[in-house]
């Protein structure tokens, strides 16, 4: 294969899942909990393919993401 000049590469725009837990005692907006997420990841150039959002009573190390 040819290697490819600089004008010739296209870059495509990265994509983002996005996950969330609520806690009881949680701050976050109800109406849009993910909201400063989806926000820092439009910033960082990602866009949101997927929002995955958990309501819990307590964190639970075998849903751990990360």
């Amino acid at each position: 294969m040819a290697d490819l000049k600089r004008t010739q590469l296209s870059v495509h725009q990265e994509r983002a899942v996005l996950v969330g837990v609520i806690l009881p005692d949680s701050s976050a907006d109800p109406r849009d909990p993910l909201g400063e997420l989806t926000s820092l990841a439009k910033t960082a150039g990602a866009r949101s393919v997927a929002l995955v959002l958990q309501r819990r009573q307590r964190p639970d190390s075998s849903s751990y993401i990360g």
